[in-house]
């Protein structure tokens, strides 16, 4: 669904973005480019472990069919959830829990070309961001060089908490994580 901002800041009404996007499956997290690329998590009800990240094209307000992201983000067998695309649209983070994680759902990045299709291999985040628990949701703010995120791994309130993480340009890493708090 998508709806506009009033005159006098309240919600309009919600539209449908209708067919092809929507389907009979599930769609969830989605995160748009500039260019208008959604990236989202898609799953059936008779494969509810199988979810997967897609990208859908729009051109004059309507998307084209939705393409499902090649292995080196969707792994059969593991879910590919909660994508969200940089804002000059060349990473891709997103949390998996595929080979190679510290446990449940890590937090990854990989890189993404001008055709929107993922470049290399997945990086996960590492010790400092990802626990043997559950991280989700992330979201990089460029202007500020920070990711937030949820974790239930991280010393929380209870459940998963919304963490921020400053990112040093210098030496590529990721600062400890700290509680948005109540």
């Amino acid at each position: 669904y998508w709806s506009e901002m009033e005159n006098d800041s309240t919600w309009g009404k919600a539209h449908n973005f209708g067919r092809p996007v929507n389907n009979a499956t599930h769609d969830a997290s989605g995160a748009f480019t500039a260019d208008n690329v959604m990236y989202f998590t898609r799953w059936s009800d008779e494969k509810r472990t199988e979810q997967k990240i897609y990208l859908a094209r729009m051109m004059n307000g309507k998307f084209f069919e939705a393409l499902k992201l090649d292995t080196s983000v969707n792994i059969p067998g593991y879910k590919s959830v909660n994508p969200f695309i940089t804002l000059d649209g060349t990473q891709l983070y997103f949390s998996s829990n595929r080979p190679g994680g510290k446990g449940g759902m890590d937090i990854w990045v990989i890189d993404i070309d001008e055709n929107g299709k993922s470049v290399g291999k997945a990086k996960n985040l590492g010790d400092v961001i990802n626990t043997m628990y559950d991280e989700v949701t992330p979201f990089y703010h460029n202007v500020s060089s920070t990711l937030y995120f949820s974790s239930n791994g991280h010393p929380t309130t209870g459940g998963l908490d919304i963490f921020k993480s400053h990112y040093n340009l210098d030496d590529e890493s990721f600062g400890l994580p700290i509680n948005l708090g109540m």
